[in-house]
C-alpha cells in the first residue's frame, strides 16, 4: 500500500502541467509551503488540459461524480488534498469525501487511481472536473 506522499505525489505528477509539477510537490511535504499550496487550490490553474474530462450537466452532483469515476476504475476509497482542514491529508471513502467536498466550496482534489484517475473542485461549479490518464 502506498503512503499518503506518495498518493500525493503521483496525483500532482500525473495531472498537474510540467511547468509546475516540480515547484507543486515540493510544497505539498513542507507544512507552511503546504498552506500556501492549499490556497491556491480555490481556483487552481495548475491543471494539465490534456488530461481533464467534462462533467455533463446531468452528473453535476455528488452520485453522478462518483459513477463516473468508478466507471473509470475508481474504488472505494480516495487519497484528499483540500483547503478543508478537517479533510486535507486523509484517505477516506470515496463517497463520503464526495458528499463533504461538492459544493462546499473548498478547493479539493482527490486522489482516486493513483497516476489514473482524480477529481477537481473548485470554488464554483464551472470549476469541477474528472482527471484522467
Amino acid at each position: 500500500m502506498e503512503s499518503r506522499s506518495e498518493l500525493e505525489q503521483a496525483l500532482i505528477a500525473a495531472f498537474v502541467v510540467p511547468a509546475k509539477r516540480e515547484r507543486f510537490l515540493g510544497m505539498l511535504g513542507h507544512p507552511k509551503r503546504r498552506k500556501k499550496f492549499l490556497d491556491g487550490l480555490h481556483h487552481f490553474e495548475g491543471l494539465d488540459p490534456r488530461y481533464q474530462v467534462a462533467i455533463p450537466a446531468a452528473s453535476q452532483h455528488a452520485r453522478g461524480v462518483e459513477a463516473m469515476l468508478r466507471e473509470w476504475g475508481a474504488g472505494g476509497t480516495c487519497q484528499v488534498i483540500s483547503t478543508d482542514r478537517e479533510l486535507d491529508g486523509r484517505s477516506m471513502d470515496l463517497a463520503e469525501a464526495l458528499d463533504l467536498v461538492h459544493g462546499s466550496c473548498a478547493g479539493t482534489l482527490l486522489g482516486c487511481v493513483p497516476g489514473k484517475l482524480g477529481y477537481y473542485e473548485g470554488e464554483h461549479p464551472a470549476d469541477r472536473r474528472i482527471l484522467r490518464r
